[in-house]
């Protein structure tokens, strides 16, 4: 019985490892992350300039997103509703059905309080 407990023990400690180095290869490991340099130097640090072509992107982007925000305006102009079901006569045979409530009095105001 001693001996089944200790393989037992010996299994749960390798599992666990296991399942330690699994995890930190799979949120740490993995793909290198090509936009951190190696070294900072000023000579391997380049940065692109993209000021010339952010306006140009984002106006594309805007008369994208304008046009299609403009379609979306042009399909709901285009709904037609038929106000003949409001008109029909079942439409006006029905009632108002609320059921009014009745105040009532309240229990005690501190259900801790002794009574």
């Amino acid at each position: 019985m001693n001996r089944i407990t200790q393989v037992v023990n010996i299994l749960l400690i390798v599992s666990v490892i296991g399942s330690l180095i699994a995890g930190y290869f799979l949120f740490m490991g993995g793909e290198e992350d090509s936009t951190i340099p190696e070294s900072l130097d000023s000579e391997s640090l380049e940065i692109p300039d993209f000021s010339s072509d952010v306006p140009a992107r984002v106006s594309d982007e805007l008369s994208i997103s304008s046009a299609e925000v403009v379609l979306l305006l042009e399909k709901i102009r285009s709904i037609n509703l038929d106000d003949a079901l409001f008109r029909s006569a079942a439409f006006q045979s029905l009632g108002n059905s609320t059921v009014e409530l009745t105040p009532e009095a309240k229990g005690i105001g501190n259900p801790f309080d002794e009574l």
